[in-house]
């Protein structure tokens, strides 16, 4: 038996915009979701300390025609910011429909994780990490089938939840 590190792959592609699936990333990764309610969109809640976020974040609401409101909750840390924004197609898993995406979707999302949820090191690429298996098992996917090795590491100590570190 012969482990496959990486493969190529291409779906049929997911009727989302380029900035609908920048969007998500970020959604997935600082956004709250309230409970959805019965015929109405999620409401989100993106709390937000460094600037390079809060432009790209404001960049893509307006790409993606979301009104929002930014204000800041805590008067003894001026550095962070709230988006709140309804948008019906948020989440904080990714759907199984992101598995038949294109391979210029898939790349996509592997360009843009790491500025959400992620580090880049210079010279060596990115790591991406998450508390949710899904997810983990989702990137790596998306990052094998575009031929690059990616594995997962899991951080288990005592203190904090279970991390997944690609």
């Amino acid at each position: 038996c012969q482990i496959i590190p990486h493969f190529s792959y291409s779906g049929k592609g997911i009727d989302w915009t380029d900035d609908e699936i920048k969007l998500a990333l970020a959604v997935s990764a600082e956004g709250y979701l309230w409970e959805k309610r019965k015929n109405i969109r999620h409401r989100v809640r993106i709390n937000l300390k460094h600037n390079y976020k809060k432009k790209e974040l404001e960049k893509l609401l307006d790409l993606c025609n979301i009104q929002y409101e930014k204000k800041k909750y805590n008067p003894h840390d001026l550095e962070y910011d709230t988006y709140l924004f309804y948008w019906d197609k948020s989440f904080k898993v990714f759907p199984l429909e992101w598995y038949g995406m294109s391979k210029r979707q898939f790349m996509l999302v592997k360009e843009n994780i790491t500025i959400w949820d992620g580090n880049v090191q210079i010279g060596r690429g990115g790591t991406y990490s998450t508390t949710k298996k899904e997810n983990a098992d989702f990137i790596q996917f998306c990052v094998t089938s575009l031929n690059h090795r990616c594995s997962i590491k899991i951080d288990n100590r005592n203190f904090r939840k279970r991390d997944y570190i690609l």
